[in-house]
């Protein structure tokens, strides 16, 4: 932002001596200009090689795939190599040494308005990834500031270029003895005061000669003032004044120049206020939407149940997609997540909802970790059935937040409360579950894999309201309880082997008290002896 707000000082480079009929160049704007560009280039250059680098390493398989991907990637390193191209320092450098006439100059500065462009058009899609609502709104009002900054700019410089194309034009069919000009104050001491006869610039005599709608900016004298802010702050005020006007009050001559200028103005005001418009309002309410799905979310029970520190890493995570989310669930909590905090946060809803179950009340903590891992959030709109009588259950369902309604043709209820006792229950709620018939049957797959097909459910559980809770696949839960069995089987070898290393170096410590107390025995009996 601060590279593309800087560029347009260039134009400002050039001002107008109308006394002595020639342009010098600003010496202190133009150092300064020079420098600050070449300093952000040559801090952006490095960066742009090291991203180039990055992305054809990182995206190896695709550009290898794809001619289009190789292309694209080799497109825009051309385009950014091309944007930090010295071209203004170069040129202003070639005009100060006098290697470059006054018209030429002029007439170069249009690559430069070229590379402008590229600059911008890279620059604009860094500014318009953020989408909070305070940088939506000042991205929009830097487009329409920076907008009049650029066409002030060109304003004050096509003035200059149009009196010199005048007195070029003047010298050609009047006076062949400026015919070769340059047009610099220090290139020769002439006088060429018989130019405002057919270039009158203060006067506004369109007879001879129309400046079109440069005429202000001549009349007015701004381009003869050295004072860089009174005459940034003059063009800057006209640009922003015309294009909030749509170009209403250009006044444009026959020159197509001036009309290209008027054209683009124009097009600009109305695109620029079309835009602004329709994307502040429809990015503002698309910002307000997001900042209101992470107030839902946060305020959400799924949310209030976890710890303060995941909360904080939550909330510093920007989620874009819950904006598109028509619920702001568990579902969407924990989909719209990465990899890692997905896991925290399953980690630390299910371990809750799995310690609720009967056989999982021993488990080890790493274990019901692994086993929340496994655990899908859902969920069920109301009246929505889960589980229907007769039909085969393939899952476990946890409520998390809801109400679940459990019962069968024969009016018996059988679901499973948060205690984790079986019995009559019709309503479920947080913390309760249904579908534990898979416990016992994965159970008897661990000892027997060819055992019976997934048990039938003796009741239809309905959703009475909005669910949300996680779902325990079978095969999944089938192989937590291998994994179950065979993290006993190595506890149990651990402790066997543990129990007959502590045997044998019980047995060594004994072997070692009894040597020692037969030598002490044996010591006493001698020193016994000698005595008597």
């Amino acid at each position: 932002m601060i590279a593309i707000t800087l560029d347009p000082f260039f134009f400002y480079i050039p001002v107008l001596n109308n006394q002595n009929k020639c342009f010098q160049l600003d010496r202190n704007l133009g150092i300064t200009a020079t420098f600050l560009r070449s300093f952000i280039d040559l801090h952006k250059l490095p960066r742009i090689i090291h991203l180039m680098y990055v992305e054809l390493r990182g995206n190896k398989e695709e550009v290898k795939k794809s001619a289009y991907a190789t292309a694209r990637l080799w497109i825009f390193f051309l385009i950014d190599i091309l944007a930090v191209l010295p071209i203004p320092q170069v040129l202003v450098m070639l005009a100060k040494s006098h290697r470059m006439s006054g018209r030429k100059f002029l007439f170069s500065m249009t690559f430069f308005l070229l590379q402008y462009v590229l600059r911008v058009i890279r620059t604009y899609g860094l500014l318009t990834k953020n989408d909070s609502t305070w940088a939506i709104v000042s991205f929009n009002l830097f487009l329409y500031m920076h907008g009049g900054h650029v066409f002030g700019a060109l304003w004050y410089f096509l003035a200059i270029e149009k009196v010199t194309a005048c007195w070029k034009k003047t010298c050609i069919n009047h006076h062949i003895r400026c015919s070769s000009r340059s047009f610099y104050c220090d290139d020769s001491l002439r006088d060429y005061k018989f130019l405002d006869e057919f270039c009158p610039i203060t006067t506004g005599n369109k007879t001879n000669y129309d400046f079109g709608l440069f005429e202000d900016a001549l009349q007015s004298g701004i381009v003869g003032v050295t004072y860089f802010p009174q005459k940034f702050l003059h063009c800057l005020r006209w640009g922003l004044q015309n294009l909030s006007a749509f170009g209403q009050n250009l006044e444009a001559s026959t020159d197509i120049l001036d009309n290209i200028f008027a054209i683009c103005m124009t097009n600009f005001g109305v695109v620029l206020f079309v835009f602004l418009i329709g994307k502040m309002q429809s990015d503002t309410e698309r910002s307000r939407s997001r900042e209101q799905k992470l107030k839902e979310i946060k305020q959400g029970p799924s949310f209030g149940r976890l710890s303060s520190r995941l909360q904080q890493k939550i909330k510093n995570y920007k989620q874009q997609n819950w904006i598109d989310d028509k619920h702001a669930d568990v579902v969407n909590l924990v989909n719209n997540l990465p990899q890692g905090l997905r896991s925290q946060v399953k980690g630390e809803l299910g371990t809750e909802l799995l310690r609720n179950v009967k056989e999982f009340e021993r488990w080890g903590e790493k274990e019901l970790v692994d086993l929340s891992d496994c655990l899908n959030p859902v969920f069920f709109t109301d009246r929505t059935r889960i589980f229907r009588e007769g039909d085969p259950i393939d899952e476990m369902v946890f409520v998390l937040e809801g109400k679940l309604w459990s019962h069968s043709a024969r009016n018996v209820t059988i679901a499973t409360s948060s205690d984790g006792h079986n019995g009559k229950k019709d309503y479920l709620r947080y913390g309760d579950f249904c579908g534990e018939e898979l416990i016992a049957w994965a159970q008897q797959k661990v000892d027997n894999p060819s055992s019976s097909n997934l048990p039938i459910s003796t009741t239809t559980i309905q959703a009475l309201t909005e669910v949300e809770g996680f779902y325990l696949l079978a095969s999944d839960l089938k192989n937590a309880f291998i994994e179950h069995r065979r993290y006993q089987i190595v506890r149990a070898v651990r402790l066997i082997q543990t129990f007959w290393r502590f045997r044998r170096i019980l047995r060594f410590k004994m072997n070692q008290r009894r040597s020692i107390n037969l030598e002490n025995s044996g010591d006493v009996a001698f020193t016994t002896n000698q005595t008597s």
